[in-house]
C-alpha cells in the first residue's frame, strides 16, 4: 500500500489514519503499520500516539533495537511536556495490548504534575493484571494522596483493596520484606496532617475558608490550594447530615491556619458552630482539638497550629477540577437557558435580566450557585418501573346470567439491569 501518496492526497487524515493503524495492528500486519505511520511523521501528520505504536510495531516486526530506541527518544521529545499527550498515548498502548509500556507513561505523566489523580487510577487496573507490586505501590499511595473527585471514597477502598491483595500474594509467595514496603507505604499514604471539620445544626449554610501558613487558601471558590489543602465537603442544611465542611491537608505546612467563617444565609441553631481540629491523623501523635464559634456576625474567624507538617514549601498552583469547582451565576443561567428554552426564545434573552446580589432576598442565585436556603433548587423527575408479573381481568356476564366469562391478559416485567456512572475531572 503506498501510504505516502494516501497521505499526500489527503485522502487519510485524523481519525482514519487511527482506524487504519487499529485494523491492521489486530490483523497483526506491523510491516504496514510501520510504513504508514513512519509516511505521516515524514509529512508532517504526527500525532503523539504514532512514536509508541511505532516503536511497539518495530518491536513486534523484529526490527533492530538502535531503531526502537530512537523512535523512543523522539517520543520523549515529542510528548514530555504534555501530560494529556502522554496519558492518551498509554490509552492507546493499552488498547494495542502494550500494557507495560503504558505503565511507564503514567509514571512519566505523574512526574510531570504529581498532584494529577488521573494516571494513578489509571495504571492501578493496568498494575493489578500485571501483578507488578511496585507499580501497585506507586499507582495505590498516588491514589490515597491526591484522588479528590466526587467518588474519592471508592476510588481510595479501591486502591486499599488492590494493595491488600497484593501484600497477601507477596507474603503468600514468600516475599515478606516485599509485602511489608508495601504496607508501609500504604499507612503513609494514609496519613492527614490536617483534619478541618465545621458542624452547626439549623437549615443555614455555612462557608468555611482556610489560610495556609504559606499564605495559600482554600475555600468553596478554589477547593484545592497549592499548600496542599482541599474542601472535600461543602454542606447546608437543614438535613442534620449535610451541615459541615471538612478540609482535608495531607501534607501541610507547620504554623499558623487561620480559619474564616462565613454565614451564607438561614438559621443556624444558638448561632455557634464547632470546628473539630484533627492533628497527623493515622499516625502516633494523632490529637483532636475542638472550638467553638459563635456567630454574633457575618463572619467569624479563629486560628490554630500544625506542628512537625510534612510539607516544607508551596506546591505548584493545582489544576481546578470541574466536579468540584462551584459554577459562576453566569455558567448556570446559561445551563438553564439551554435545558429549559427554545432556541427562538433563548437567543433573545439577555443574562443582564438575571442581575442582582448573589446573597439576599429576592436573588434568584442565593448561594452563588449552590442550593438557595429555604427555596426549590431542583425538581426531581419521578418515574415508575414495573418489575415482575402483573395480571389484568376482566370480567362479563352472559345475558341469562348463567356464565362470567373472564378476560385475562398477563404482562411479564423484567428489570434486566442498572447502571450507574460518574465523571471525573
Amino acid at each position: 500500500m503506498d501510504w505516502y501518496s494516501l497521505l499526500k492526497s489527503k485522502k487519510l487524515v485524523g481519525d482514519d489514519i487511527t482506524k487504519a493503524v487499529t485494523k491492521l495492528h489486530a490483523t497483526k500486519n506491523h510491516a504496514e503499520v510501520i510504513a504508514l505511520i513512519e509516511a505521516a511523521l515524514a509529512l508532517g501528520q504526527s500525532q503523539p500516539w504514532m512514536y509508541d505504536v511505532l516503536a511497539m510495531s518495530m518491536k513486534l516486526d523484529g526490527r533492530a533495537e538502535d531503531e526502537i530506541e530512537r523512535v523512543l527518544l523522539s517520543r520523549v521529545d515529542f510528548t514530555a511536556a504534555d501530560v494529556d499527550s502522554l496519558l492518551y498515548s498509554a490509552a492507546f498502548l493499552v488498547r494495542l495490548e502494550g500494557k507495560s509500556a503504558a505503565l511507564k507513561l503514567y509514571r512519566q505523566a505523574s512526574q510531570l504534575n504529581p498532584s494529577r489523580p488521573e494516571p494513578y487510577m489509571l495504571a492501578l487496573k493496568l498494575a493489578k493484571e500485571q501483578k507488578d507490586a511496585e507499580a501497585i505501590r506507586w499507582a495505590a499511595t498516588g491514589i490515597l494522596e491526591t484522588t479528590w473527585t466526587k467518588d474519592r471514597e471508592k476510588r481510595q477502598q479501591e486502591a486499599e483493596d488492590v494493595a491488600a491483595d497484593a501484600i497477601r500474594q507477596l507474603e503468600k509467595a514468600g516475599n515478606s520484606t516485599q509485602a511489608h514496603k508495601l504496607k508501609e507505604a500504604i499507612a503513609e499514604a494514609k496519613r492527614r496532617d490536617l483534619i478541618v471539620r465545621l458542624e452547626w445544626d439549623g437549615d443555614g449554610d455555612l462557608d468555611l475558608e482556610i489560610v495556609e501558613p504559606f499564605g495559600t487558601a482554600c475555600s468553596v471558590k478554589e477547593p484545592l490550594s497549592a499548600g496542599g489543602g482541599v474542601l472535600t465537603h461543602d454542606g447546608y442544611g437543614p438535613k442534620a447530615k449535610n451541615c459541615y465542611e471538612e478540609y482535608i491537608c495531607v501534607k501541610g505546612g507547620s504554623g499558623a491556619y487561620r480559619a474564616k467563617v462565613t454565614v451564607v444565609g438561614g438559621n443556624i441553631v444558638g448561632k455557634r458552630c464547632l470546628m473539630v481540629v484533627k492533628r497527623h491523623v493515622g499516625s502516633r501523635d494523632e490529637e483532636t482539638e475542638r472550638i467553638p464559634i459563635t456567630l454574633e456576625k457575618a463572619t467569624a474567624e479563629t486560628a490554630f497550629i500544625l506542628s512537625n507538617g510534612r510539607r516544607k514549601e508551596k506546591g505548584p498552583a493545582p489544576s481546578r477540577e470541574a466536579a468540584t469547582r462551584r459554577p459562576t451565576r453566569e455558567e448556570l443561567i446559561a445551563k438553564l437557558m439551554n435545558d429549559t428554552l427554545p432556541n427562538s426564545v433563548r437567543s433573545g434573552v439577555n443574562l443582564a435580566q438575571f442581575g442582582g446580589p448573589v446573597n439576599g432576598p429576592g436573588s434568584i442565585l442565593q448561594t452563588g450557585g449552590r442550593r438557595p436556603v429555604g427555596a426549590v433548587g431542583y425538581q426531581p423527575v419521578i418515574g415508575v418501573v414495573n418489575d415482575g408479573i402483573s395480571l389484568t381481568v376482566s370480567a362479563m356476564t352472559s345475558a341469562d346470567r348463567r356464565y362470567v366469562k373472564l378476560a385475562i391478559s398477563p404482562v411479564f416485567n423484567a428489570l434486566v439491569e442498572m447502571g450507574t456512572f460518574s465523571f471525573s475531572n
